[in-house]
């Protein structure tokens, strides 16, 4: 721990030496019994204050308005002297390490105070410095503010400037004042203003070294609940791997977060740049149809783009769609936070109501759009001429779907293949021998349609279809002979069929039934009446 033996208190000064300006966790005061240590205790000679593990205090003193910050395992003892009000002169530090900020509130220009150290003895002026003992003895004087800070040991005397340190070996002279590590920087500072809700908020902070100084061996990084940084939750020293602060499930307040660097040779550098998060309680809530932001004193909001408006009392907004919410404090204007209110209710469907004449005038019902299609399809063929026939179709075509009161009327065309298994045919071109027959035929419909209904998910229709034919094949003769023929053919087609919603369009059925006559040939031709069962998919594309 650290042992602080300080001046003893002046006769005749009837008023405390010091007070306890901050006490954290396990504080107490020997005065002369042990008690509890309280803040605004007043302090006097004789008087000690003590600190356990994870605790901590700051002492001002009444004559010089200096402040000595306590880490944890210290001791002070207040002993004082003949001459004046008890001050931070001549202090001993034993062990550990100390800040000492002399001067800084009552405005003094010239402030200079001795510490005592088994090593040496170091004089600090106005501004902020470190002096750290360790357990070599081994005196380090960090100036971080200020001038007129200097060492001595052994009859040498080595000034300190800002931002540099020296260190004295017991035994041995100062050594030449150093560069301290450079502040250490924010790379990703903590965010100026969380939401906070029941379980606690997290944020988080990255950061890294100074682009000058020498190289960070260790980070020491703290968290607190203050500015002043005496109610501090975190006080942790890290290694180089480490480079972010995270904070998981902290409560509503204000956080402050600052990293410094220490080098190989335990020689701490200034903090950085002080990072401010607020954690604001903001549970969005749902009341009806409606969601509710709480109020946020000190906190401007903004609704769906809207103007920053600091919300005082709560508001009520829309539940049946999502509102952005963008937050800010009045300290951190440009850190802000953003959330998305979740829908709680649906859009009431407004009753039909019959409108008068005089309202319908001139009022124009929204259009539905005109529909296009593309689909590719497959299916079996069953002809019925002289003799059954089988056979396989497939095609692809366009279509359009004009939407009417009840339903979509289709127009469409379509292309396709037809080709038939071989069969036996009596020819008279050749003397009715028996003659075998493969044929197909080009298949060009113009389907115009009626769909039912306009489900999303399904929905039947039927039809008919001109059809154009243009068929091909081949006679041959057990003799080898062979004669290709070409023919011309009309038909009608009538089908019916339904569509089932899949993916980005519909598959489809059909079943149908086409009537074909032979309207020329060249040679010979056999008729292509007959029923089909047709499968697909048709793209929907509006």
């Amino acid at each position: 721990g650290t042992v602080l033996k300080l001046p003893p208190k002046p006769a005749g000064n009837a008023g405390p030496d010091a007070k306890l300006d901050f006490v954290r966790n396990q504080v107490s005061v020997e005065a002369p019994s042990p008690k509890p240590a309280h803040k605004d205790d007043p302090l006097f000679r004789g008087n000690r204050v003590s600190t356990q593990e994870a605790s901590a205090a700051d002492v001002r003193f009444a004559a010089d308005n200096a402040q000595l910050r306590l880490g944890e395992h210290t001791l002070v003892v207040i002993l004082g002297d003949s001459k004046g009000a008890a001050r931070v002169g001549e202090t001993t530090l034993v062990s550990g390490s100390l800040r000492a900020r002399l001067g800084e509130l009552d405005g003094s220009k010239k402030n200079e105070q001795t510490i005592a150290t088994p090593a040496a003895k170091v004089k600090v002026g106005t501004g902020e410095a470190q002096i750290h003992v360790d357990a070599k003895q081994t005196s380090r004087l960090a100036v971080y503010k200020g001038n007129g800070a200097s060492i001595t040991a052994q009859n040498k005397t080595v000034a300190v400037p800002e931002n540099f340190g020296s260190k004295a070996e017991k035994g041995k002279a100062p050594t030449p004042p150093r560069p301290l590590p450079g502040a250490a920087q924010w790379l990703t500072p903590p965010p100026g203003l969380v939401f906070g809700r029941t379980a606690g908020a997290d944020f988080f902070g990255d950061f890294g070294p100074a682009s000058t100084g020498p190289a960070i061996a260790t980070w020491h990084v703290q968290l607190s609940k203050d500015e002043g940084f005496q109610d501090v939750i975190v006080d942790a020293r890290l290694g180089t791997t480490t480079h972010r602060l995270e904070a998981r499930a902290v409560p509503a307040g204000d956080y402050y977060a600052r990293v410094s660097g220490i080098d190989d040779d335990l020689f701490e550098g200034p903090f950085s740049v002080v990072g401010v998060t607020h954690v604001v309680p903001f549970e969005v809530v749902a009341r009806g149809r409606d969601v509710v932001l709480p109020a946020a004193p000190g906190v401007s909001c903004g609704v769906d783009g809207g103007p920053m408006i600091e919300r005082t009392a709560p508001l009520a907004l829309d539940g049946t769609k999502a509102h952005r919410i963008r937050c800010a404090s009045a300290s951190s204007p440009g850190q802000g936070a953003e959330l998305d209110t979740p829908i709680v209710a649906t859009a009431a469907k407004e009753p039909p109501r019959r409108l008068s004449p005089p309202a319908l005038r001139g009022v124009a019902p929204p259009k539905e759009p005109v529909l296009i299609t593309a689909e590719l399809g497959t299916g079996l063929r069953l002809t019925s001429n002289d003799v059954s026939e089988l056979g396989f179709a497939y095609g692809g075509g366009l279509g359009l779907r004009v939407p009417l009161s009840s339903g979509y009327l289709g127009f469409g065309v379509r292309l396709g293949r037809e080709e038939y298994l071989e069969r036996t045919v009596n020819p008279q071109q050749f003397g009715g021998q028996e003659t075998k027959f493969t044929h197909g035929a080009l298949v060009i419909d113009g389907p115009i349609t009626y769909h039912f209904g306009k489900s999303p998910s399904f929905g039947p229709y039927l039809g008919f279809s001109p059809s154009v034919l243009f068929q091909s094949g081949t006679f041959a003769v057990p003799t080898g002979e062979s004669k290709d023929s070409f023919a011309f053919l009309l038909g009608l087609t009538g089908l019916v069929g339904a569509e089932l919603k899949l993916g980005p369009g519909d598959i489809f059925g059909e079943l149908a039934y086409r009537g074909a006559t032979v309207r020329q040939f060249d040679f010979a031709s056999v008729g292509m009446r007959g029923s089909s069962l047709n499968f697909g998919y048709r793209f929907i594309l509006r």
